[in-house]
């Protein structure tokens, strides 16, 4: 199977539903609402890798700002319909704003995205969120020791990036934080699996199939 330009494949709405519901839940510290005015770079959240703003849509009522960044500029332009700010453009060669960040970067320049998001996270004193297969980090090439998150969130189901198959392995997000990827021994919690009705999944793949429709690139 060829893959996508770009390596474009939306985010499942299970994936950004659950980690949205953990965030308000058990980690509420990182929404800016609850944040002092001296950091004003956790007051805005950053997806670099936004695609159609998938990620941005689903955390946007909860916090004061949202950017995206996206390569295509197809994409960007629906991104600016969920975002407060919207930027065409390659992120890695870009300088971000202060800001907290949330992403599920193309696995095919993961560790380029992850290195930039964890450089990012101390410069600022902020946070970031990162959507991974959990084989990433364990895979022998050293990134459980050079990209440590803070914390391991698990989604014990199989997430579905193409319509009509489940992904081989796990996913999970990880936490980096201002005391940095030295700091103790990660944490690991799981998800719950949120209820996501069947027109909110039609949606999903219908904007999806848009975007390689309107590239002439179907995923086959």
């Amino acid at each position: 199977m060829t893959r996508r330009p770009l390596d474009f494949y939306p985010t499942p709405p299970d994936a950004t539903r659950a980690v949205v519901d953990f965030i308000r839940a058990e980690r509420a510290h990182l929404l800016g609402a609850a944040v002092p005015k001296w950091n004003e770079a956790r007051r805005t959240w950053l997806d670099p890798a936004a695609g159609c703003g998938a990620l941005l849509r689903e955390i946007a009522p909860y916090v004061p700002r949202t950017v995206a960044l996206e390569m295509d500029e197809a994409r960007a332009q629906l991104a600016a319909k969920v975002a407060d700010e919207a930027h065409a453009g390659d992120a890695l060669a870009t300088v971000w704003p202060p800001s907290c960040v949330i992403a599920n970067p193309p696995f095919n320049m993961l560790d380029a995205f992850v290195e930039k998001i964890v450089g990012h996270v101390q410069e600022h004193q902020s946070y970031a969120l990162v959507l991974v297969r959990c084989q990433w980090l364990d895979d022998g090439q050293g990134r459980h020791v050079r990209f440590k998150p803070r914390e391991i969130w698990r989604m014990p189901w199989r997430l579905k990036f193409i319509q009509n198959a489940s992904d081989a392995t796990s996913h999970a997000w990880l936490l980096y934080g201002p005391e940095g990827p030295e700091h103790g021994a990660t944490a690991t919690s799981w998800l719950t699996r949120p209820a996501i009705g069947d027109e909110e999944w039609a949606r999903h793949w219908l904007e999806a199939d848009q975007i390689d429709a309107a590239q002439g690139t179907l995923f086959e």
